[in-house]
């Protein structure tokens, strides 16, 4: 199980950006591993799942937008579609294989 949540503001002027919590057990039972990303880094691990799988669907990211990036509504409809995503890549038998995942 996956969970991309509490959205976070960061940084000042041109350096702002979104991060988000993530929050995954993939074991019953097991502990919970807890880190925060921004975007981009998500961009940066589905291209390596891409190259490291080379013709295998990889499922798509949400769009960037330029204006209002950092709205409420905005914010909360990137974070549904990032956990989407996670949640697509550790259910794929190929995907799932590839470290930078963990």
């Amino acid at each position: 199980m996956i969970t991309v949540d509490e959205p976070r503001l960061e940084g000042y002027g041109p350096t702002r950006h979104t991060t988000y919590r993530i929050t995954s057990q993939l074991t019953a039972g097991g502990e919970p591993s807890i880190c925060r990303h921004r975007y981009s880094e998500f961009g940066k691990l589905r291209t390596e799942l891409c190259n490291s799988h080379p013709g295998v669907v990889i499922p798509p990211l949400p769009d960037k937008q330029v204006m209002n990036r950092f709205s409420t509504e905005f914010v909360e409809k990137r974070r549904g579609l990032l956990q989407l995503f996670l949640q697509r890549a550790i259910d794929h038998p190929l995907a799932c294989t590839v470290s930078a995942l963990f």
